[in-house]
């Protein structure tokens, strides 16, 4: 039974690898959002820290892991937002990723309301595979891949409403441990808007799409923010099968915001993968450096 298991794991393992890799998710876009689209660099009128781990699937081959921890501020000298990010993700301890991303964005103000916010990114990835877990007797079980990375996106903000777009993988490049893979240009569009019904109550649709490759995701979100405390609904669906039910709820102040997400898996995989569990935190600090005149809404209040 376990040879068959690992057998059914390699098999599902490889064929991703020869194919295409689809890139590492999460849930709380709203408080990742240099994951989401790199023109959110330096959108807090402070610098910012955010830190986030997911486990996904845990009850099938000992499930995804990703870690992911993120920096960015304005700069007035560069008039635009810089910021950092580093991804780890270790897939059933046999496949693992680094991948590391530099940010720069830039303000340009059209008119008292519009904002846009052209940005780019570039970095570099690492991805290992160790077939020792599976076959330990296989010689040189340990394969690696290096390759350079670069993206571009922009937001257009009009009051409470922020709409954006990205485009990661520009340059396709080859990540395959076999011939010539290349990595997919990944694409994404976003469009939220800030409803505050009250001074501490505000209700926050949102809705993202995603395709790479042929794989595409559409994840429609309704957040809502209530004094300190957060909370929302959503789902992740592709255009015939829909993967989960997103719950989330979380504590927030002025410099500290902490969530929590649980993904209800509805495909035919069922939930007796485990689902997903992700924790995220973002703190504020040196809030003097402001984007001065420029409106940025924040998502989810934060």
């Amino acid at each position: 039974m376990k040879l068959i298991k690992k057998v059914i794991f390699a098999s599902l393992l490889f064929s991703g690898i020869t194919a295409f890799s689809q890139d590492p998710t999460c849930s709380q876009f709203y408080s990742n959002q240099l994951i989401l689209n790199p023109a959110f660099a330096g959108s807090a009128a402070c610098s910012r820290v955010f830190l986030d781990y997911r486990l996904q699937w845990p009850n099938i081959s000992r499930g995804n892991k990703t870690s992911c921890v993120s920096y960015d501020q304005y700069s007035n000298t560069l008039k635009g937002g810089i910021g950092f990010s580093y991804i780890y993700d270790d897939d059933a301890s046999t496949l693992f990723s680094h991948y590391a991303n530099v940010f720069y964005s830039y303000n340009l103000k059209l008119s008292e309301n519009l904002l846009i916010k052209p940005a780019v990114n570039i970095g570099f990835g690492i991805r290992i595979i160790d077939w020792s877990e599976l076959f330990p007797q296989q010689n040189n079980p340990i394969m690696r891949r290096n390759y350079f990375n670069a993206g571009a996106g922009a937001l257009f903000i009009y009051k409470n409403l922020i709409g954006g777009f990205a485009v990661d993988h520009l340059n396709n490049p080859i990540d395959g441990f076999y011939g010539t893979s290349r990595l997919p240009m990944k694409f994404t569009a976003h469009l939220s808007y800030q409803f505050n019904i009250k001074d501490k109550f505000s209700i926050t649709p949102l809705m993202i799409f995603q395709k790479e490759q042929n794989f595409v995701q559409y994840i429609p979100n309704l957040l809502f923010n209530i004094s300190h405390i957060k909370f929302g609904v959503g789902l992740r669906t592709g255009t015939n099968n829909p993967d989960s039910f997103i719950s989330m709820i979380g504590f927030q102040n002025k410099w500290l915001s902490i969530g929590y997400s649980y993904d209800y898996t509805i495909s035919k995989l069922t939930n007796a993968s485990g689902g997903s569990h992700e924790i995220s935190a973002v703190m504020k600090f040196n809030c003097k450096n402001k984007t001065g005149k420029f409106y940025i809404p924040l998502l989810n209040g934060f």
